[in-house]
This record gives C-alpha cells, sequence and structure tokens, in this order.
C-alpha cells in the first residue's frame, strides 16, 4: 500500500515538471519585425549622416547612411519610442509599433540647434558716424558683427530717406562694408543694419542719421536715363583743361529719385527753385523744389500738362521766378509757384485747335512768351512770339515748314530765337528725325542761319538753349536710329572760331543758367 502511495506521488512530480518544461518552451520563442527610417534637415530637407537611432524600450543603436537612412533588423514586437540625435540639431521622438514579420518606418526632420547655435552680435554701425553731415551723394558703409559658430551672415542694410518715402534695402554677404551711390542731396539718410546667421532670429543694429551736402551750386541741370525712369542730374563746366577726362561729368550729382520719372529741368534764379515736370498717375504734372532737390512740390493738380508726345512737351518760367507757363493741348495757362491762381479760362488758346508744345520767355521782356503749336503727329508747326498783354502775335518766325520743329528758346531782350529743325524735311507717322540741326533767327534784321556746332553726319542736334552770356549754346546731339545714347554739348563762340565740347554723357534736356 505504502509502495503504491509513493508511485503516486512520484507520477503526479513528474507530470508537473514535463507541464513546466513546456511552458519554458513556448516563453523562449523571439517574435521580431524590422524598423527602417530616413533623417532629415528640417529647414533644407537634406539627408542627415551619422544621426544616432536608438529606442526605449532599449534594443539596437545603428547610425543613419550618407543618404539619411537607417535600419534596425529583428527588433522584438513591442511599442517604442525611436530617438533620433546628433550635435547641433535638437534631438527628436517619434512612436512605431513593431508587429510580427512586417517592417514599420519613421521618419525624422531635425531642427538646428538654437541652444547650441548662438546669434550674430547685434550689428555696431560704424561709418558713417551718427549724426555726420555734408556727405557726398556716394557713401561708404561699414559695420562690425561676430559670429561664434562661423556661420555664413546675410546682411541687409536698409536705407530710408526722412525727406521722402524712398527706401533701399541692400543685401550684404559675409562682409561688413559696402558702398551705395546716387543719393540726394539735402537729404536726411536714416540706417541700420540686420544679420542672419540662417538659424536664429535676425539681429537688428540701433538706427544711425547722416546728411548729404546741400546743392554744390552746379549751374547745369539735365536728365538721364536710370532704369526705365527719366531722372535729373545736376553738374559743372570745367573747360580750363585740355584733358576731356576731366571736363566730362564734372561734379555730377542725382537731384530727383530714380523711383519716379522726372524730367525736362529748369532753374530760376531769382526763385532759386528748380523746376521739372513728373509723370503722376500717367499724367504729366509740374514740380518745383530746391536747387538741391529737396523740398518738391507738386504745382499742377487739376491741369495737367499735356499735347504731343511727353518728351517734346515744354514750359517755362516768368522772368521774375514767381509763376510757370504751361499748356494743356491747345491753351496755354499760368499758374503761381505755390500752386494759386490758375484759373479755369486760359490765357491763349490757339484758333486751329493745334497743341502748344513749347514755350520760351524773354528775361528782360516779361509780356513775349515764344510758342511752339503743331499738330497732332508733331508737324505743320507754326512758331511765333506773343505778348501777353496785348494778346497778339508780334512775329511769326515759321509757318509750316516741312519736317520738325523744336527746341525753341529766345534770348534775354527778344531779340533772338533759337530753333532746331530737321533739314532732311521729313514727315513720317513715328515721329523719327534724321537731320536736325539748330539754326538762329534775328528778330531785326527778320534773317535765320544755321548754327555752325559742327554737326555729325547721322546725327541730330536737339534741345538747345542760350548759356547765361548767350555767348553759347547747350543742346544733345543723339544719332538718328533707335536707342542710340545721347550726349549733351557746349558751343562756345569766339571772335575767331567756334567750339563744341562734349560736357556730359547721356544727357537730355540741358538747363543751362
Amino acid at each position: 500500500m505504502m509502495y503504491q502511495m509513493k508511485t503516486k506521488i512520484y507520477f503526479i512530480v513528474a507530470f508537473v515538471l514535463l507541464c513546466l518544461s513546456c511552458n519554458e518552451d513556448t516563453l523562449g520563442i523571439n517574435v521580431t519585425g524590422e524598423l527602417t527610417g530616413t533623417v532629415l534637415r528640417d529647414d533644407t530637407e537634406e539627408p542627415l549622416e551619422n544621426v544616432k537611432i536608438s529606442t526605449n524600450p532599449a534594443s539596437s543603436t545603428v547610425f543613419t547612411d550618407v543618404d539619411g537612412n537607417f535600419t534596425l533588423e529583428n527588433i522584438l514586437v513591442d511599442d517604442y519610442a525611436v530617438q533620433a540625435e546628433l550635435d547641433g540639431f535638437s534631438t527628436s521622438f517619434e512612436s512605431v509599433s513593431i508587429t510580427e514579420g512586417n517592417t514599420s518606418s519613421v521618419a525624422f526632420k531635425l531642427e538646428v540647434s538654437s541652444t547650441e547655435n548662438t546669434q550674430p552680435t547685434k550689428p555696431l554701425l560704424v561709418l558713417p558716424e551718427d549724426g555726420q553731415e555734408d556727405l557726398g551723394t556716394s557713401v561708404e558703409f561699414r559695420w562690425e558683427s561676430m559670429d561664434t559658430d562661423d556661420d555664413e551672415i546675410t546682411y541687409t542694410l536698409e536705407l530710408r530717406s526722412g525727406n521722402n518715402s524712398d527706401i533701399r534695402n541692400i543685401e550684404v554677404v559675409a562682409d561688413t562694408l559696402v558702398t551705395i551711390d546716387n543719393l540726394l542731396l539735402s537729404q536726411t539718410y536714416f540706417w541700420q543694419v540686420s544679420a542672419d546667421d540662417g538659424n536664429n532670429d535676425e539681429v537688428t543694429s540701433n538706427i544711425s542719421s547722416f546728411k548729404t551736402l546741400n546743392s554744390p551750386g552746379n549751374s547745369v541741370y539735365f536728365v538721364k536715363k536710370v532704369g526705365s525712369n527719366n531722372v535729373i542730374f545736376s553738374g559743372d563746366i570745367n573747360l580750363d583743361s585740355d584733358s576731356s577726362e576731366e571736363t566730362i561729368d564734372f561734379n555730377l550729382f542725382q537731384v530727383t529719385s530714380d523711383a519716379v520719372n522726372s524730367f525736362r529741368p529748369k532753374k530760376n534764379d531769382n526763385a532759386r527753385k528748380l523746376a521739372f515736370l513728373r509723370t503722376v498717375g500717367g499724367l504729366t504734372h509740374l514740380f518745383i523744389s530746391d536747387l538741391s532737390g529737396a523740398n518738391e512740390f507738386q504745382v499742377t493738380t487739376t491741369t495737367s500738362v499735356a499735347g504731343f508726345r511727353q518728351d517734346e512737351l515744354n514750359y517755362t518760367w516768368s522772368e521774375d521766378g514767381s509763376k510757370l507757363f504751361f499748356a494743356n493741348f491747345d491753351k496755354l495757362y499760368s499758374i503761381n509757384i505755390d500752386g494759386t491762381g490758375a484759373g479755369e479760362d486760359p490765357i491763349f488758346t490757339t484758333t486751329d485747335g493745334s497743341f502748344i508744345s513749347e514755350i520760351a520767355s524773354a528775361d528782360f521782356q516779361p509780356n513775349i512768351l515764344l510758342l511752339k503749336t503743331n499738330n497732332t503727329q508733331g508737324y505743320d508747326v507754326n512758331l511765333f512770339t506773343y505778348n501777353l498783354e496785348t494778346q497778339t502775335i508780334i512775329d511769326t518766325i515759321l509757318d509750316d515748314p516741312m519736317g520738325a520743329v523744336g527746341s525753341i528758346d529766345i534770348s534775354a531782350n527778344g531779340d533772338r530765337i533759337l530753333y532746331s529743325y530737321d533739314t532732311n524735311g521729313d514727315e513720317n507717322n513715328q515721329y523719327r528725325i534724321f537731320a536736325s540741326r539748330l539754326f538762329e533767327y534775328n528778330a531785326i534784321t527778320n534773317t535765320t542761319v544755321m548754327v555752325d556746332a559742327e554737326p555729325t553726319p547721322g546725327f541730330n542736334d536737339v534741345y538747345g538753349s542760350y548759356t547765361p552770356n548767350e555767348a553759347g549754346i547747350i543742346f544733345t546731339r543723339i544719332s538718328n536710329d533707335a536707342d542710340a545714347i545721347p550726349a549733351i554739348y557746349l558751343l562756345q563762340s569766339t571772335s575767331m572760331t567756334n567750339r563744341t565740347d562734349i560736357i556730359f554723357n547721356g544727357g537730355i534736356h540741358p538747363d543751362y543758367e
């Protein structure tokens, strides 16, 4: 009986051990999957190499290849937090589930660590010094800034005019020096510099200011093309040297902004003001300013300057500088330089509806105006003097000649009249001029002569006017082909001969007072 009981006990123990042995074999089977992934840079989406990839719960640790890819093979089935870390970047985590026999994937975009990459130092403005005055129109800007991470710094210099709404933004990469040209005279400018290392927020300097010099007293104003706009410049005449390099573009300064279209400058010594035309909203209006270009003021508002071709429009000062005479198609108006006194009724209207394109005044004959009229194509020209007081025509210089006429001027006493005429006599739909020459009419003898300005075949002499002493003529010479580059010449007459010199390159509409 005792023997049978022991046998049963042994059997039970053996059975239990067998069951336990079977359980241990089942738990020892490893069920795995695979994890793949990619790591990119957040701002550029470039692949990042050598990024350390680890998991929690822990599995194996791998590093990304040159394409930013990684693979963890035979990773146990479970839910994981996958970590990606690389020096200089913020550590990133992504969740993923690994399932039996499957490949799971995860993607990282690492951001540059702002805690490890520091901002550039705040730019310190060096030149021009704050409050500096009488600077020229070409200014060198210098500043100082450092970056401890050796990042490439992009600087942006913002230059703002205190006299108008002009703002310039100049980008400078990896340098702390830049020169800006064509600043305006008599302007207060404000400037500051921002630094951007591509990793942190921009750092901006304090604001500094400087002033450009006042008008240098130049005697000539003219127009040059800058970009798509006409821009007014001033310069002086220096013919003391035989070297043409010393006489061309002498003491050149920009007067009006190149952000607007300004042309036909005319200085008045009595008013100490400069008048000019400017395009405003598709119309042409009269403006005045200081001789430096500062303190601009729009004179005409309700009635614009209009007629045949914008570049053929002209106007004139009254002798005392108190008003301006201008035309709107077939009507002649006057207006005070403060914008008042412009009545609805014109002071002169053409009888045949022809356009009044050009006007000139005689300094010592305040009631005499020289007027040029033409048809809608620019031809059928009538050039005559007009008495404002008696409202009568005094003298007719030209009456419907064949060809184009322009560039009118009248001497101070009103006894000599200057104009240009296309000696080719051609009239065409494009108003192309082939051989324009300067002519002078003597009102006392009623005779006309061609001015000996040493003309060049294939070139036109236009936009002529008398010099202040009336012993010379300033004018523009330009080839008669399209897109030709003009130049401004000075003709000086002596008892022996005439001397013609180029004084400004690329200029039109010269005014020499």
